[in-house]
């Protein structure tokens, strides 16, 4: 399986200052300049680049044990804290969508995440920009 192509600085500009600005009551924090991109975002990338591999939620109304906190953590090698913390932002920011669904394997109902339509666009977008940036070099 070929790794994503990562997306262009102005997608990733662009994603840091969503993910800076302040939720309601809440703080906001330095974003790093340009050139260091912030490890809550490089998460942020991965975790929608994840969730768009993995798909949208099954007819059946089962959830894919990938598209769970846990899973995700797990295929990206971070912490389950960490992802929580991200996809909590990426869902206020309408890029991610929660629904508690039964796991094929898990006793009780999990919540399970997806793109939203706007983070299906993003991410389209965010890889179309970087194939046609790698194709110029």
């Amino acid at each position: 399986m070929t790794a994503p192509p990562t997306p262009p600085a102005e997608a990733v500009d662009g994603l840091a200052a969503e993910l800076a600005r302040p939720a309601v009551g809440g703080t906001n924090r330095d974003v790093a300049a340009a050139s260091s991109t912030p490890p809550h975002v490089q998460l942020a990338l991965r975790l929608m680049a994840r969730l768009a591999s993995v798909g949208p939620p099954l007819e059946s109304g089962l959830g894919r044990d990938g598209a769970t906190q846990r899973g995700l953590a797990h295929a990206l090698g971070a912490s389950q804290g960490a992802v929580s913390k991200v996809l909590r932002q990426l869902t206020r920011l309408a890029l991610v969508r929660s629904e508690r669904q039964h796991v094929p394997g898990r006793l009780l109902r999990v919540t399970v995440y997806s793109l939203t339509r706007r983070g299906e666009l993003w991410v389209q977008a965010a890889r179309e920009k970087a194939t046609s940036a790698s194709t110029r070099r």
